[in-house]
């Protein structure tokens, strides 16, 4: 089974037709029905988001993703056009936040969860205003040890 074979497979049990998905994509349906009926690769600026509203792997339609295999996803993947699928998601949290938790003690766990929770409900202006408040303070209360610990940390990822 080729790549059109198993978006149409992918379609059929999402029970969602061609004209939808090509709606929710903003891609030509006509271009869609060619790749099923050719059973041809999707391109990969097609692909990423198709495979965003469907929920499944990129891979599983596009045979040329550029980050196939990789185990570090880039760190601007919002640039990427839709390469946060649900998947992805994981494998960045997996590459770049979980390792990053780990330098913590457990204990400060929940602190992480209100600040996190908390930069959640902000607006842009707020967000801005946080990094510009942690900057300063950054220059004033660094821990050097800790700089030692994260640029460990990068080099290992």
């Amino acid at each position: 089974m080729g790549y059109g074979q198993n978006l149409k497979k992918v379609l059929k049990e999402r029970n969602m037709t061609v004209t939808e998905l090509g709606r929710l994509c903003k891609i030509n349906p006509s271009t869609l029905y060619t790749c099923i009926n050719r059973d041809s690769s999707i391109r990969y600026d097609m692909a990423l988001p198709i495979a965003n509203v469907l929920d499944i792997d990129v891979d599983l339609i596009c045979k040329d993703n550029p980050y196939r295999g990789e185990e570090d996803l880039p760190p601007l993947l919002w640039e990427a056009g839709g390469l946060f699928t649900n998947k992805n998601k994981q494998k960045y949290f997996e590459n770049q936040l979980l390792p990053l938790l780990k330098l913590y003690d457990y204990r400060e766990y929940p602190e992480i969860y209100r600040l996190l929770s908390n930069y959640f409900v902000l607006d842009d202006t707020g967000r801005e205003q946080i990094f510009d408040m942690m900057e300063g303070v950054k220059l004033r209360h660094t821990d050097k040890d800790k700089v030692e610990r994260r640029k460990t940390l990068k080099k290992q990822n």
